[in-house]
């Protein structure tokens, strides 16, 4: 294809469904199990398809007491008529698709109202003739996505994608009507700058079927997405092998709660494998977990929406170059887990959100202890951990278990603090919290507080955990003053410490009730 050719639309040939073909009905994907006589003899012909939707089945693939296919999830089947299958039901060529993608009318420059015709606004639109020019130049093409547009092979003439598309780098084939490796190896060989390549929401026939035609077919493929694919593991560690560039993947929602081989032990797959995405798929134990340890280049791995409860510290050479953890929205519920990920040589970023262990934790105090517990931690649930947030996580946590330090068996405790003698060794001993820190009881969250302003002063009751930007406006309207964001708040008891935080809480200043409070006004 030349410089500056456009794309113009591709016939599909005429196409039936066929055992293992795919079938968009109303908006619902399924694959053909079946074709043929339902009884056997008659002559109305019909299709037994499997839906995606497991919830849409009404049988297994029997009628009338006899089997005529067998669905992968019991109930996910159903009989429909050959009749009623319309050709926008069938699978259609990617360059069909792409024609009627990339070849629709495209918005121009133009001048636009916006708002009602007394008080709107004209805004002049530039640039959308030049993108309609570069969509139309199909050489131009880096990203294509058609998915939902029912692509179920390549079409055209052998190598005609590849002329017309030389520089596609990006493909979603996301929720189409591919059903073989085949037809999808046919696509990746006339893109030889393809790096990522998403297939999920498709179904496909076990590789065995098309093991010669996948070979170098996908050599320079790095991210590869699977999701809802409901591939076996043991499927991927077949396709690992021709993945040999592979460094993302994307595999959740597959329904996996095991690794069905000693796997991955594949020596030609998974070897420059950065990024494993296994979300909300059904792990429930972390010997399973323990077999991706081996993994040389494995820096993140995501294992959120699982239902994991415990963790195990790595061997010596388990999970080597691991920086990148995802754990939230599984079932861990003990410290002794969490305390796990600090054997991690490398690991640094970490989630953990709506885990049991912190189901009973305000936000702010859980974000604290875990930072003091986790002592490699950079980023915690996707915030940074900076050197002045560990400092004051650090103090909060010593101060918070001050009371079961000296209470507890010192057997007990330090099993369930491990870190406790580093922290103390680094910040000392704490005294014991007040009841303020821990109670839960109305009269032990409330300071009562005395402001001075000049030679006025005040006595306000206000709770423990009131920020220090709401009790400038409660000073600003108490004194009648006009400006509360030039108020400086200063504990002048045992030592003066400004409150100079606005979003931190008054009892993370040591405020206690009984103490003063200087109010200065900047200017003044």
């Amino acid at each position: 294809m030349t410089t500056g050719e456009q794309l113009t639309p591709t016939a599909d040939a005429t196409r039936r469904a066929t055992v293992g073909s795919r079938l968009c009905v109303a908006g619902h994907f399924g694959t053909v199990r079946f074709r043929g006589p339902v009884p056997a003899g008659s002559d109305a012909i019909w299709l037994g398809i499997e839906w995606d939707d497991l919830t849409r089945g009404k049988h297994s693939g029997a009628h009338g007491g006899v089997s005529y296919f067998q669905t992968t999830v019991a109930g996910s089947g159903t009989f429909l008529r050959e009749s009623k299958v319309g050709s926008d039901m069938l699978p259609r060529s990617l360059l069909t698709a792409m024609a009627e993608k990339y070849l629709a009318a495209q918005p121009t420059d133009s001048v636009v109202r916006l708002g009602g015709a007394a008080d709107g606004v004209e805004v002049e639109t530039v640039g959308w003739e030049k993108i309609a020019r570069k969509v139309k130049d199909g050489s131009l093409l880096k990203e294509v996505g058609v998915a939902d547009m029912r692509v179920g092979f390549r079409g055209g003439e052998p190598g005609e994608l590849g002329r017309r598309f030389p520089a596609i780098v990006d493909l979603d084939l996301s929720r189409s009507l591919l059903g073989s490796w085949t037809d999808v190896a046919e696509i990746c060989a006339e893109l030889p700058l393809l790096a990522s390549l998403r297939l999920a929401h498709n179904r496909f026939a076990l590789l065995k079927e098309d093991r010669v035609a996948a070979t170098q077919r996908f050599i320079n493929v790095k991210a590869l997405t699977l999701h809802h694919t409901s591939t076996p593991w043991a499927e991927m560690e077949e396709l690992a092998a021709f993945f040999p560039a592979l460094e993302e993947l994307h595999f959740g929602f597959n329904r996996l709660d095991d690794f069905s081989i000693a796997a991955p032990r594949n020596p030609d797959g998974f070897a420059l494998l950065r990024l494993l995405n296994l979300e909300c798929n059904g792990f429930t134990s972390w010997a399973a977990i323990k077999r991706l340890g081996h993994l040389p280049c494995l820096t993140t791995l995501m294992l959120n929406g699982n239902a994991i409860s415990t963790l195990e510290a790595p061997t010596s050479n388990e999970f080597a170059s691991l920086t990148t953890l995802n754990l939230s929205d599984n079932h861990l519920d003990s410290w002794s887990t969490v305390h796990a990920l600090n054997s991690f040589p490398k690991l640094t970023i970490i989630r953990l959100q709506r885990n049991p262990i912190l189901a009973n934790l305000p936000p702010a105090d859980a974000r604290s202890i875990l930072t003091a517990r986790l002592a490699n931690v950079t980023v915690l649930n996707g915030a940074e951990i900076t050197e002045r947030f560990r400092r004051d996580a650090e103090l909060f946590y010593l101060s918070l278990y001050a009371k079961d330090k000296a209470t507890e068996d010192p057997t007990s405790f330090a099993r369930t603090h491990p870190r406790h003698a580093a922290l103390v060794a680094i910040h000392g001993a704490p005294a014991i919290a007040p009841a303020s820190a821990t109670s839960t009881i109305l009269k032990d969250r409330v300071l009562t507080l005395t402001f001075v302003y000049g030679e006025k002063t005040a006595r306000k009751k206000v709770p423990i955990n009131m920020g220090v930007r709401p009790l400038k406006v409660l000073v600003a309207r108490v004194f009648k003053l006009p400006d509360a964001a030039a108020i400086v708040l200063t504990k002048i008891d045992g030592g003066e410490v400004e409150l100079d935080d606005d979003l931190r809480d008054v009892d993370f200043y040591g405020v206690e009730s009984g103490n003063y409070i200087r109010i200065g006004v900047c200017g003044e």
